[in-house]
């Protein structure tokens, strides 16, 4: 299983669907040493007891210093290529670049070194994590923010929990009508960077 953007784990169960002695690969701003203290108390726990191989890789930071910006498909698929046993690391690798020369060639040979880069660095950056005995956490998954309006269907909730899949069609409302604007529960909030308004700012707005 892999996970390419670190926060879904703070708002939904990303291991539910792991089977016992899985391999998970997550995209983590945080290096294997950093990276137990911080992932939900559940997610810990669920760990633990399937017993699941755990990697992560800075995908981002990999992106980036091979000139891709924040593109980082062909990382995550030389990772997890690497580590699922699908293919020997070597051959996968091959392959890969066979792949990346197909698919990019026609954008130029800058384009394709660059693609090669971010596999090379991939595996330079793929780190295992080796879990604890015990779940250590002190803050468990948020799931969706509170708020003053919640939508009345009773089928939005799990689907905000991203909980929809295993839920029943009888809690569709009678006729198939839905409420409008419920897409304002939806915000998924996982941006890089934020931009912060700061008091240089706006003193350079005034005076513009």
């Amino acid at each position: 299983m892999a996970c390419h953007n670190f926060s879904f784990l703070e708002k939904m169960d990303v291991l539910e669907a792991a089977m016992p002695g899985a391999v998970f690969l997550l995209n983590s701003p945080y290096s294997a040493a950093e990276v137990w203290d911080k992932l939900p108390r559940s997610t810990q726990e669920e760990m633990l007891r399937k017993k699941i191989e755990f990697y992560v890789i800075d995908g981002y930071k990999v992106a980036r210093e091979a000139g891709m910006g924040s593109r980082i498909n062909t990382i995550m698929q030389t990772c997890f290529f690497a580590i699922s046993g699908v293919l020997p690391r070597d051959e996968a690798i091959k392959q890969i670049k066979k792949s990346i020369q197909k698919t990019y060639g026609k954008r130029g040979e800058a384009v394709v070194q660059k693609n090669f880069a971010a596999v090379d660095h991939a595996l330079a950056h793929l780190e295992k994590v080796e879990l604890p005995v015990a779940a250590s956490s002190s803050f468990d998954v948020t799931g969706p923010s509170p708020t003053k309006r919640q939508p009345r269907s009773r089928r939005a909730r799990p689907d905000r929990r991203r909980q929809g899949r295993p839920d029943s069609g009888e809690r569709n409302p009678a006729g198939g009508a839905f409420p409008t604007g419920t897409a304002q529960w939806e915000k998924r909030n996982i941006a890089q960077f934020i931009p912060v308004w700061t008091r240089t700012c706006a003193s350079n707005a005034a005076n513009a």
